[in-house]
């Protein structure tokens, strides 16, 4: 008797044990973050400026086109370099058109820019590269997924990936692969549904598709989508998530993935969430604000998390900034 009473007491122990740690998987408590925001400039040598694509490379924080205040809509064919991410020094002007909605890649020792939309509103086709940031090269205008503007273009599996709306037949988006920026393979015609303004990173080894507008309705989306291999796709059923947003930033931050900013059915979203597996969301709440940012960029240099530019306001007011601030972990 009493062994079967101490095996079942041990049972219970086991069940309740079990029970604690799917608790715990399905409930985790946010991290210890400490987190110093830095205003590093009020303006820099670019001015306010807001779309703008950009990217680190050779030591050097590298920004391509975007859009300065003005009457009317000024986009930019300018190249600017920065050693430090605060001071910067113009590298070329108008050796291609204007743009916004473009991108901006390090791969293979080069940078690459994809598409974005010119000062006439023509989504562009057009794929440039740089071995130096100073010589572009078109390396074509008419690749096999067309145009590409409110698009993401990340490296994984040690190839160029571009994931894009399709702006013929079904509304859907497709995936694209790369290994020489020319020759380009579809991994996926209909991953989701047609989106726009979202961002894309590859976190623990898979790539995720974050928020953005759905192309049919023009709402925001509170969606992420993931693929381990660019090809199957499927949505994540997350516990805690942001409000639905578009225009905002996804990077990658000392293993943790984080999401800043954008524009929700409320306005200009002035918050930062984090995440350690991509289901589970928390809000930074010290450095929640009423004063909301979109259409900025965002980076890593010098171990810390960057962001530049942008729309800043609240409601769906906005102006551009010229602000450059930095985000530290401690």
């Amino acid at each position: 008797m009493r062994i079967i009473i101490v095996s079942i007491f041990f049972a219970i122990a086991l069940l309740v044990s079990c029970s604690s740690d799917d608790t715990n998987k399905n409930n985790p408590e946010p991290l210890n973050l400490n987190l110093e925001l830095t205003l590093e400039t009020e303006q820099d040598q670019i001015g306010d400026f807001a779309n703008n694509a950009m990217t680190v490379f050779n030591g050097f924080v590298w920004a391509t086109g975007g859009e300065r205040p003005g009457a009317g809509v000024d986009l930019r064919g300018e190249v600017w370099r920065s050693a430090n991410g605060v001071a910067w020094e113009s590298v070329v002007f108008d050796v291609f058109d204007g743009r916004i909605k473009h991108t901006l890649t390090l791969y293979d020792d080069k940078l690459w820019m994809i598409g974005g939309r010119n000062n006439d509103g023509d989504h562009l086709r057009e794929i440039w590269s740089s071995e130096d940031g100073f010589t572009w090269n078109l390396v074509t205008d008419s690749p096999p997924f067309g145009v590409a503007d409110n698009h993401d273009t990340i490296i994984f599996n040690n190839k160029l990936y571009v994931i894009t709306r399709r702006f013929e037949g079904v509304d859907r988006t497709s995936v694209w692969s790369s290994s020489n920026g020319l020759d380009w393979q579809l991994e996926a015609d209909n991953a989701f549904s047609g989106r726009e303004e979202f961002k894309a990173l590859v976190f623990n080894g898979s790539i995720y598709v974050i928020g953005g507008f759905l192309s049919s309705a023009f709402d925001p989306t509170d969606e992420i989508w993931t693929s381990s291999n660019g090809k199957d796709w499927s949505l994540v059923e997350t516990n805690t998530i942001f409000s639905a947003r578009h225009s905002h930033t996804a990077t990658v931050y000392n293993d943790i993935a984080f999401v800043v900013g954008g524009i929700g059915t409320s306005g200009l979203e002035g918050n930062l969430w984090y995440s350690e597996d991509m289901i589970n969301w928390f809000e930074y709440e010290p450095l929640s604000s009423d004063i909301g940012l979109s259409d900025h960029s965002a980076l890593i240099f010098e171990d810390k998390l960057w962001l530049y530019g942008g729309f800043e306001g609240s409601g769906f007011d906005g102006d551009i900034t010229g602000k450059i601030r930095s985000i530290l972990e401690d």
